[in-house]
């Protein structure tokens, strides 16, 4: 397979990323009473953390070949 095929195919997932962190941060702002109340703001918040690292990495990692090539 060729590189640029290769990052072709770590785009499609980079951009899922950003999406899943971007629909987790609208459902965490829709619901954010409830999820205080039941007391897993922390583990929500932790996650949208996570997305959000997963996300600017793999955008890093695609830049970093870009410009490899």
């Amino acid at each position: 397979m060729s590189p640029k095929r290769l990052i072709v195919m770590w785009i499609i997932p980079n951009i899922l990323s950003y999406i899943a962190f971007t629909a987790a941060l609208i459902f965490v702002l829709w619901n954010s009473e409830k999820i205080r109340e039941a007391g897993q703001m922390g583990v929500w918040v932790l996650t949208l953390f996570a997305l959000l690292i997963v996300a600017v990495l793999g955008s890093k990692r695609i830049k970093y070949w870009l410009k490899q090539e």
